[in-house]
């Protein structure tokens, strides 16, 4: 026997493991570009053709 509320159940469990993974992904690309952003913040201003530390007038 099955009950009247099966179907409903079945669906509103679906919706929700779908709404935990889009909710879940997000939060995941966001994580990921703060990294991103930090790291290629991280090292400063950059010349071309000049090693960090070389000194010289920026």
């Amino acid at each position: 026997m099955t009950s009247d509320l099966t179907p409903l159940l079945i669906l509103g469990c679906g919706t929700a493991l779908v709404a935990a993974g889009v909710c879940a992904g997000r939060a995941g690309w966001e994580l990921a570009a703060a990294r991103l952003d930090a790291v290629w913040r991280r090292p400063g201003p950059w010349r071309a053709g000049q090693a960090p530390g070389a000194g010289g007038s920026p």
